[in-house]
């Protein structure tokens, strides 16, 4: 008995290195946007603590997640109605109501954002950094190379952008209610998160039933709709940053003027 627990921890850092490797997609994607967002106003330390609030909002988010499976909810569906309780309440509702707090908690502490990019902005960041920490987790649960290199792949294509692309509707709708005092706001860009997310992780569990009853056509029809899901809220997020512009742009015009 004296041996298990070594065994134990030597299976634990077998799975470092797939723990910093599932970090990698985060971190690009991350440097991605701060590229392309180089020429914003706001302070690069402001934006990366941003960043860090999205990340540590895992943890607390993991703690009901983990409620709500001992409370019975399941974690993995075995037909159609547990897999969607497992997509929408015990996944998809803690993760997107966690971002909505980072958010919400920035709007408390800051008199207003200062342009209706800035949600699209900051809701992006928080997104990617818990998409960033969830991935990490993920890869210390996986032991073998192939499977860690195929849901990586998955997850790099598909889930970390989804994750902050849903943190930014939320985001976008929040500031411009703020700033313009019209629009849906942060709880409307919840909803819309909780729906995508939650029919998004329904396609995929769905996938996974049909591969196992060996069900091509189910199989291809949920998998298309895990990507038509991300394809609709990719473009949300693109018509969401125009609108900001235009109207930001706007703002600004007639601040000269003035």
């Amino acid at each position: 008995m004296s041996g298990l627990p070594l065994v134990s921890m030597l299976a634990w850092a077998s799975r470092i290195p797939y723990a910093i490797a599932a970090g990698i997609p985060g971190l690009v994607i991350l440097a991605l946007v701060e590229h392309t967002d180089s020429r914003s106003r706001e302070p690069r330390w402001l934006l990366r603590r941003v960043t860090l609030l999205g990340a540590l909002t895992v943890l607390p988010v993991l703690a009901i997640e983990v409620a709500l499976a001992l409370a019975g909810l399941p974690v993995r569906g075995h037909d159609a109605w547990s897999v969607a309780l497992a997509s929408v309440v015990v996944a998809a509702l803690p993760e997107e109501v966690g971002k909505a707090a980072c958010l919400a908690w920035i709007m408390a502490r800051r008199v207003a954002f200062e342009s209706r990019r800035d949600g699209v902005r900051y809701g992006a960041r928080i997104g990617l950094g818990f998409a960033l920490v969830e991935n990490v987790l993920h890869g210390l649960m996986i032991g073998d190379a192939r499977s860690f290199a195929l849901l990586m792949a998955a997850r790099a294509v598909l889930t970390v952008p989804m994750h902050a692309a849903w943190a930014a509707l939320m985001g976008g709708y929040a500031a411009r209610r703020q700033l313009d005092g019209r629009g849906p706001g942060l709880a409307f860009g919840l909803a819309v998160a909780v729906l995508g997310h939650g029919l998004f992780n329904f396609g995929l569990g769905i996938a996974q039933l049909a591969d196992a009853r060996a069900d091509a056509p189910g199989f291809v029809a949920s998998i298309g709709l895990t990507l038509a899901v991300a394809f609709a809220s990719l473009l949300a997020v693109r018509r969401l940053v125009r609108s900001a512009t235009l109207s930001d742009a706007e703002v600004e015009a007639e601040a000269n003027v003035d």
